[in-house]
């Protein structure tokens, strides 16, 4: 257990102070020495700085971060709203997009923040879902024996009773938020439901686990048989008909934006279904997301493009037994390329059409996706010896660490490599939207732009994160501070 500086000087002092009572029978030097020790450690701590807490991150453009004994919610890196709660953050949910969150504290008390509002939804709340639109958000209270269920309208700020005899608190919510798929009690018996188009219907009463449910409320998917060393994930309609779709090693699944198509892997290879139809072998290995930082739709119609809630037309790395390798799955699953071979880690460029990689031999290179699968082929070298890297929105240029340097080079070109710092704290360099770059060194934070050199912009930092959506904070012994766009920091919780 992790104890901090604080915490060991008031044990130590209460230590001493237990100890007096005995050493006050012995010599009288001895109180004298106790009571210099005791007055040596109330300076110690006196001198600590104070104790500011957990700093703790959620979100997209939504942020909740707990600090200074507080829940402060910022939007884009400006503080909207500060909850005055010894209670942390237990649950977040955002939306695809970032603009709506809801979130759960440990004493069971529901927030959404929609916009400019935070909004206080219910207490005694046990579990939740937001959609991935962000327009409904279900969640269940346990308020004795009964438990309900209830789904919000955001856009209608208006909720409804799904059930009163909730069973479980497992439930699936549409991507849309209009549908939502759960167990409840029914005479006696456990079955699965939903609640179609403010309808219910009663899917099965055989005893299945939860996955999730198509956009439209058709299709629900569930685990509904397990063995020693398998499951059978299976697909139901809303009216009750069952397809097995197939035996699962790993408990595992991604949906595209709608849920009509389930990812999921069997005997280690990966499986796409549609519409609840047996699946579609991808590949022979199972397969991992890969997002860009800022996704957006290209216009490029000579490149593949990726629709912005669409999880397949995507990139995705997998371990084909000797080596990671980039695969690009298509809607078309049959359609499926593999990109490149001997990956340790990979990102997409904000444009989505370029896709930068660490190749095994730490060398730092990128390829076109339009490239296809002859990509391997085509790569661009960028730098050597590379442990860790960001990349800036206009892909000129790359900074990566290497042996405890920050450094940085051309992200088209490659070639001249310049190192900005040579001791740097930071283990991967952070950058803003503004393409400004930051890392620390020496508790000292310094901000660089264009591969210029960079200059002190604050103290006694202690860490450094960039949100998803490229807002750098910077933890400091005395304030909490943002940067979205420009060089200089915007000081959240002053002291």
């Amino acid at each position: 257990m992790k104890v901090s500086a604080r915490d060991f000087g008031i044990k130590f002092q209460r230590l001493i102070a237990d100890l007096v009572p005995y050493l006050r029978t012995k010599r009288i030097w001895i109180s004298f020495a106790v009571a210099f020790v005791l007055l040596c450690a109330a300076i110690v701590v006196a001198a600590l700085p104070k104790d500011r807490g957990d700093f703790l991150l959620y979100g997209k453009n939504i942020e909740v971060i707990s600090y200074e004994n507080g829940l402060n919610i910022l939007t884009d890196g400006t503080l909207l709203e500060r909850l005055d709660t010894s209670s942390q953050c237990q649950q977040f949910r955002s939306s695809m997009d970032g603009s709506v969150a809801a979130f759960l504290t440990e004493d069971q008390v529901l927030y959404l923040v929609e916009g400019q509002r935070v909004k206080k939804i219910a207490v005694d709340v046990q579990q939740f879902e937001l959609s991935t639109t962000g327009e409904g958000l279900a969640y269940a209270q346990e308020a004795g024996d009964p438990c309900f269920l209830t789904l919000y309208n955001v856009p209608k700020r208006s909720s409804r009773e799904i059930t009163e005899h909730l069973s479980r608190m497992d439930f699936s919510l549409s991507p849309d938020g209009s549908n939502v798929a759960y167990y409840e009690l029914r005479q006696g018996k456990e079955v699965l439901a939903v609640n179609r188009k403010e309808k219910r219907h009663t899917v099965t009463n055989e005893a299945t686990d939860l996955i999730g449910i198509s956009n439209d409320g058709k299709q629900i998917y569930a685990i509904c048989s397990k063995a020693r060393d398998h499951s059978i994930l299976c697909s139901f309609h809303y009216r009750g008909q069952k397809q097995e779709l197939g035996a699962i090693s790993s408990i595992s699944f991604k949906f595209n934006s709608d849920h009509r198509q389930i990812m999921y892997y069997s005997g280690g290879q990966t499986y796409i279904s549609t519409n609840g139809q047996e699946g579609i072998l991808v590949s022979s290995y199972p397969l991992y997301l890969v997002t860009a930082p800022n996704s957006q739709s290209t216009k490029d119609t000579n490149a593949i493009t990726y629709p912005v809630h669409s999880l397949f037309d995507h990139v995705y790395t997998c371990f084909d037994g000797e080596s990671n390798s980039a695969w690009l799955i298509k809607k078309n699953p049959d359609k499926s390329i593999k990109l490149v071979s001997k990956v340790s880690g990979c990102t997409l460029d904000a444009s989505n059409k370029y896709l930068y990689y660490l190749h095994e031999m730490k060398q730092l290179r990128y390829i076109r996706l339009r490239d296809g699968k002859d990509a391997a082929e085509h790569f661009q070298v960028l730098a050597d010896n590379v442990d860790s890297y960001a990349l800036t929105a206009n892909r000129k240029l790359a900074y990566f660490t290497s042996n405890s340097s920050l450094c940085t080079v051309s992200g088209k070109t490659g070639g001249a490599v310049k190192i900005l710092c040579e001791n740097t704290d930071s283990l991967t360099p952070v950058l803003n939207r503004g393409d400004w770059v930051y890392y620390l060194s020496e508790g000292q934070l310094y901000a660089s732009k264009n591969g210029r050199s960079g200059t002190v912009v604050a103290e006694n930092i202690c860490s450094l994160y960039s949100s998803s959506n490229s807002v750098v904070y910077a933890l400091g012994e005395e304030a909490l501070y943002t940067s979205t766009i420009k060089k200089q920091l915007n000081q959240v919780n002053p002291s």
